[in-house]
């Protein structure tokens, strides 16, 4: 259980419902380092999603233009704030206040009260900085109306990253691709979600597709349904209580930003990729820098969190050694961190597929990954450099199955989480084995786990495959070579 400020979290909330402002987003903590932190939040109007709102009108879309069809999914003199669980914001001010679980009450740091931005969706995002290495941390985010009137509040928790001569058991989770209207509990959202926090990980990795934006509905062909959908996947019950309790990195996908296989200079409607970016970067703790990057976590563990999307050439251009996924910058930097890393194990996480293999497409259809024919030339040259790296294996995000491959050619491993719930999972039907790189494959929802622990002393990596209520399906072991 989650504990803040010397009290519980109940306790904090109780008076949530006479409060003049809300968080029915909660709030979310991401770019953990071993001094610093991003601490996101949002102001709404109500305690909860608009759950008995007005329903989108179902429109036909089967031939994809959803364009044409989305201005017909609200109906004629509604706003989108009338919505089915819509969580529409409002203005007011909000503040951190947070200390090593440790500390005695009383010994809290505070940042200054800060009014949440309405061009931003009436959200703000606090920079925490002079933290210790290796710390669990309580806070609390507080919020007050405009009025000055008291508001809700959110207690949370998380971890700083060890220092990297620090041998640290650590437990982390690794996820990807849930829409709201193919969740597995109607009432809470995601159970993945709850099942994961009672395993209380260290640290948290969404590997992108947090958000459909091209799927029902509504069909976001614009930044104001962009930020409707992120609203309403935030304000699920599971997904506000995780998030509040550990340290969590976030990946971009292309579900995200615009639809399928997108990628700069593409259009969703009149939403276009700086647009859909920027909704993005409001409602996610991510950098606003270079969006790769990596994180040393203690002694043994090193992770890799790759951009499969800003860099890359056009997926339906001949391949060829000129045609990049990754972008020629994003690679060297690879390539030299992993070369002078002296971490025990790699684990290089992408939003996409490195080894794969995909489900069967005809020639010129699916152009999306380095595990593709689209890609080849720089997928070959990734594979051959990653499987020449000791300890290193490479876990993706992205596809809607849960799967351990080995590349033939190199021995790479690569371990897919699959799709956060079971009514995101397709692919390999009526196929479970028809590829020999498979070690595992299920067709089906749930997450990934990483642990490291130290038997007799030496340092050990397991990843396992869960489903979307922990139980464990498939196990794979490193041991430290070296």
């Amino acid at each position: 259980m989650l504990r803040s400020l010397g009290i519980l979290l109940a306790v904090a909330t109780v008076a949530d419902g006479a409060s003049s402002v809300h968080q029915a987003t909660g709030i979310k903590i991401g770019e953990v380092s071993q001094t610093g932190a991003i601490v996101w939040t949002r102001l709404t109007r109500h305690a909860d999603a608009l759950r008995e709102g007005v329903p989108f009108v179902e429109v036909n879309s089967t031939k994809g233009n959803h364009e044409a069809v989305a201005a017909g999914q609200i109906p004629a003199g509604r706003k989108l704030e009338e919505m089915q669980y819509a969580v529409p914001g409002t203005l007011g001010e909000v503040r951190v206040r947070w200390a090593p679980e440790t500390a005695p009450s009383g010994a809290e740091e505070s940042t200054l009260w800060t009014a949440v931005e309405p061009a931003r969706d009436h959200t703000h995002q606090f920079q925490l900085t002079g933290l210790a290495p290796g710390t669990w941390y309580r806070l609390r985010v507080e919020s007050r109306g405009a009025d000055g009137t008291s508001g809700a509040s959110v207690d949370g928790r998380f971890k700083t990253v060890p220092q990297a001569g620090v041998a640290d058991a650590t437990r982390f989770i690794i996820t990807t691709c849930h829409d709201d209207w193919r969740r597995d509990n109607d009432a809470m959202g995601f159970d993945m979600y709850e099942a994961t926090g009672k395993w209380q990980p260290d640290f948290f990795v969404q590997t992108g597709d947090f958000v459909y934006l091209d799927k029902y509905y509504p069909f976001a062909v614009s930044a104001e349904l962009a930020r409707f959908k992120w609203n309403r996947t935030s304000a699920w019950p599971f997904v506000r209580d995780f998030y509040r309790g550990t340290s969590a990195y976030f990946l971009k996908d292309d579900h995200d930003v615009l639809r399928n296989d997108s990628h700069p200079g593409m259009t969703y409607g009149e939403l276009t990729w700086a647009q859909g970016l920027s909704v993005e970067f409001e409602q996610l703790p991510m950098p606003r820098g270079l969006p790769y990057r990596t994180i040393r976590w203690g002694r043994d563990l090193q992770i890799w969190l790759l951009e499969s999307r800003e860099f890359r050439s056009e997926g339906r251009t001949l391949d060829g050694p000129g045609k990049t996924l990754l972008g020629e910058a994003q690679k060297r930097w690879l390539f030299e961190t992993l070369r002078t890393s002296d971490a025990t194990f790699r684990v290089v996480i992408t939003g996409t597929p490195v080894v794969g293999p995909n489900v069967d497409y005809k020639a010129g259809e699916k152009g999306d990954s380095l595990a593709d024919e689209a890609f080849r030339t720089e997928g070959d040259e990734i594979r051959r450099f990653l499987a020449a790296q000791p300890n290193t294996v490479v876990v993706t995000g992205d596809r809607h199955w849960q799967y351990h491959s080995v590349d033939p050619a190199t021995g790479l491993h690569e371990i897919g989480c699959g799709p956060a719930c079971f009514g995101m999972a397709e692919g390999f039907v009526g196929k479970v084995r028809r590829s020999a790189m498979h070690r595992f494959l299920r067709i089906d929802g749930g997450f990934l786990s990483g642990e490291m622990t130290y038997p007799a002393g030496r340092p050990s990596l397991t990843f396992r495959h869960h489903d979307t209520h922990g139980h464990v399906l498939s196990e794979y072991t490193l041991g430290a070579t070296r």
